[in-house]
């Protein structure tokens, strides 16, 4: 399926409108390639899922869709904070170039080369700088916005046969269709007998569930918007069946995401719902300088999840934990962090074993990569959101407006996630 994905993606360029051919070789790699598989295309590093989609996608688009290329090349800017972010790789392996000895001595992580250094800006650059592009070449206006949104929701209707499917019988369908399960199973399984966190053919539950809150939001944005359908469906019909399906998902998270969404989109113009958006954003451009000062609330985050329950608070009490160690651990090397093989983690000084777990995405980020790492991709991310909260006034008609809102109110929840979990979703 991976290798089959490549010709897909350049067919779809090459036979359908460049915005649907992108929605189809991204998204539709998002929802159905397998996950926790790579492979080997010398002299790239292994290719994942999210390097085979940015890659197909990326050709495709290059190679059939040439003009909007040479119309609207992305470069300065916020642009430019993309290729920072893809040349980080070769800064943080020229700084990381020694070895590390672990435990009594007998125990080395090696050191990088300009090869791994090499490898991590290829990663980048198809994981992140690919999507990135594909966006900034082919949604531009309020009407392109409006075909992503619907897309979106469109695509959360298809899935909700195999969601169903999977909260009744478990977590099969990855391993019925490629005959692995790419997680741990017993994760998959809720407390109290709350049955099952669907996966489908993505990594985890939970990026499954993100993935139905974005398309629960799309649609109520779409719903506020007065779009009379999404498809053949009535849009608000779509809306509540999108959050009805989101509720079942069991991941309380997601679930919130969605639930406080729907009176915003609902209830509040435009310049509130993107203020929301840029006070989230803010958010998490704040929170590694608020944890590293041990300014944020964490025990009162701590507490208040006891109430839902004590396994909900011993896991984030665990996760607030690692990231005070890990913090400590990226402290030694703030610029450009310690890079790939595990080097960021904090290691037993006797049997040289990891003792630290990592969840989010935004310690994973700083401690691999540092502080260069984290403020140019979520730089290149949220800065929009303060853009378009300045100048939201300036689309002319409601409609639009409020489908930019819900763009990037979908961008800015996306991204606070990335705070407690590391499931990126191109």
């Amino acid at each position: 399926m991976l290798w089959i994905w490549l010709p897909l993606s350049l067919a779809a360029f090459s036979l359908l409108r460049p915005r649907l051919a992108a929605v189809l070789s991204v998204m539709g790699g998002v929802m159905f390639l397998p996950s926790g598989l790579s492979i080997d295309v010398p002299p790239l590093p292994p290719l994942d899922r999210e390097a085979v989609i940015g890659l197909g996608a990326l050709l495709g688009a290059f190679l059939f869709s040439r003009r909007a290329f040479l119309q609207r090349i992305p470069g300065t800017g916020i642009d430019a904070l993309i290729l920072v972010f893809v040349l980080s790789g070769l800064a943080t392996a020229a700084a990381n170039m020694d070895p590390l000895v672990l435990g009594e001595g007998d125990i080395v992580r090696p050191g990088l080369q300009m090869y791994d250094g090499l490898a991590l800006a290829t990663g980048h650059a198809l994981r992140v700088a690919a999507p990135y592009i594909l966006g900034r070449l082919l949604f531009q206006s309020p009407q392109d916005l409006t075909f992503l949104l619907k897309s979106a929701a469109i695509g959360a209707l298809l899935y909700s046969p195999l969601v169903a499917f999977e909260l009744r019988f478990s977590p099969q369908l990855h391993s019925i269709v490629y005959g692995f399960f790419p997680h741990v199973f017993a994760q998959t399984a809720r407390d109290m007998g709350w049955g099952w966190r669907p996966m489908v053919f993505m990594p985890h539950g939970l990026m499954l569930a993100l993935f139905l809150a974005s398309a629960s939001i799309a649609s109520t944005g779409l719903w506020s918007s007065r779009i009379k359908s999404v498809g053949a469906f009535p849009s608000h019909i779509v809306a509540v069946f999108l959050l009805l399906l989101l509720l079942l998902a069991n991941s309380l998270g997601a679930a919130l995401y969605g639930l406080l969404s729907l009176p915003l989109l609902l209830f509040a113009g435009p310049r509130t719902i993107v203020r929301v958006a840029a006070l989230l954003a803010l958010t998490v451009f704040a929170y590694p300088s608020l944890r590293s000062l041990d300014l944020f609330p964490t025990q009162s985050l701590v507490d208040t999840a006891r109430l839902v329950s004590d396994d909900r608070a011993e896991s984030l009490d665990f996760r607030f934990e690692n990231e005070n160690l890990l913090i400590a651990r990226a402290a030694e090397r703030p610029l450009f962090g310690w890079g790939g093989f595990g080097r960021n983690h904090v290691f037993d000084p006797v049997v040289g074993r990891a003792v630290t777990t990592t969840d989010g995405l935004w310690i994973i980020l700083y401690g691999a990569s540092g502080a260069l790492g984290f403020a140019s991709l979520f730089g290149a991310w949220l800065l929009p959101v303060f853009r378009i909260s300045r100048h939201i006034q300036k689309i002319t008609n409601r409609q639009g407006r409020m489908v930019a809102a819900t763009t990037a109110l979908i961008v800015a929840i996306t991204a606070i996630d990335l705070l407690p979990n590391a499931f990126m979703n191109s």
